[in-house]
């Protein structure tokens, strides 16, 4: 089969991304070999990196900057947590790790991108760990490596200028060094609008869910134009029923904000309360009562989309749109819409007037008018 393969690090374990064409067979394939995964982030399948998987998808070649001579066995070995929970066991890595955790930590960073850094600088030192000393690594070196990275991988815009960012990071506020500028084009972000789901399939969405929690939990994403870390992260403390009010904490760039509470949404909460007794979190583990996770979150709105027969490839974040864009059609102001979403900029608000029907709906094909009608008799 015809497949790009990468050695990658995702959340923090050493892995080989495989990239082949959807297809049904070739996928029944892949899932056979031990360890395979697939990635939602990354938009791939992957593997373990193991010696026999660089064997056979053909990755045991060095980039064209470092030594030509072949790598020994000890050399090209990549330490192989035993579970996906384990840290990496590799003792020159482990320092350089802790020290980037620590700074970003410090520098009040969120979990999901310090997680992030740690797994891109973790690719950067396998590549040169072997070779020399990290803080004598020139800028040309690190330079002709994202050109090698950039022109042999296939990551999203978004993954790759993360990739850049945790380098720098290191160099940067580490090292102490001074900003590095690197003479390479930074991957620009595709223009794509946001997935935004007709009032129908969102009421057919909500009506397939048999489970209370599964639905109250979307109802309450969809109402408030929640992100899913929010939904995660919501505590009964932060419901005010009397003034009617969500106390959103520590949202992305870790801003509160303040939503009104939806009436249907607050019938449902009581409803589900009732029969679950939450104890802090108003989503729980049945079993731990620890915070429901973010994946368990994603992956029972990708069951539910699947049972309502909704075809449109989205995640849950498409209720976040669909509650914006359907805000905007009702004629809520742009800049009401910006506060109620918690964006810093208003121009990440005004993606959502492009897929709005406010307008547009009122524009009419130059076909329509032409009162075309099929000829029955052909």
């Amino acid at each position: 089969m015809n497949y790009t393969a990468n050695l990658i690090t995702h959340r923090t374990e050493p892995r080989i991304a495989v990239q082949f064409e959807n297809n049904k067979e070739l996928i029944a394939r892949f899932k056979l070999l031990p360890g395979a995964r697939w990635s939602a982030t990354l938009k791939c399948w992957h593997l373990p990196d193991t010696e026999e998987n660089r064997k056979r998808f053909n990755l045991l070649k060095v980039p064209p900057f470092e030594k030509k001579e072949p790598l020994t066995k000890e050399e090209n070995a990549t330490p192989i947590p035993e579970n996906k929970n384990e840290i990496i066991k590799d003792e020159r890595i482990i320092p350089f790790v802790k020290k980037l955790t620590d700074k970003a930590k410090l520098k009040g960073y969120s979990e999901n991108t310090v997680r992030n850094y740690v797994s891109h600088f973790t690719e950067f030192l396998k590549v040169f760990i072997n070779k020399k000393e990290i803080d004598e690594i020139t800028k040309d070196e690190i330079e002709r490596y994202l050109i090698w990275r950039q022109s042999n991988n296939t990551y999203s815009e978004s993954y790759q200028n993360s990739h850049i960012n945790a380098i720098k990071f290191y160099y940067e506020y580490i090292l102490d060094r001074n900003r590095m500028l690197f003479d390479l084009p930074r991957p620009k972000r595709g223009h794509q609008l946001p997935a935004v789901w007709a009032e129908t399939d969102v009421i057919k969405m909500l009506g397939v869910i048999g489970n209370l929690k599964h639905q109250t939990m979307f109802i309450v994403a969809y109402a408030h134009g929640m992100r899913v870390s929010e939904v995660a992260d919501l505590k009964l403390a932060d419901i005010d029923s009397k003034r009617m009010q969500i106390h959103i904490k520590a949202g992305k760039g870790k801003k509160d904000r303040i939503v009104n509470l939806s009436e249907t949404a607050l019938e449902f909460l009581r409803e589900y309360y009732k029969k679950y007794k939450p104890k802090v979190h108003v989503f729980e583990n049945d079993l731990t009562h620890e915070a429901i996770s973010i994946r368990t979150i994603q992956q029972i709105f990708q069951d539910a989309k699947k049972k309502a027969g909704l075809l449109k490839k989205a995640g849950i974040h498409s209720l976040r749109h669909s509650y914006a864009t359907h805000l905007h059609e009702q004629g809520v102001d742009i800049k009401y819409l910006k506060d109620l979403l918690g964006h810093t900029s208003i121009k990440t608000t005004e993606r959502y007037t492009h897929v709005s029907k406010k307008d547009i709906s009122k524009i009419t094909s130059p076909l329509d008018k032409l009162k075309l009608k099929r000829d029955e008799n052909k």
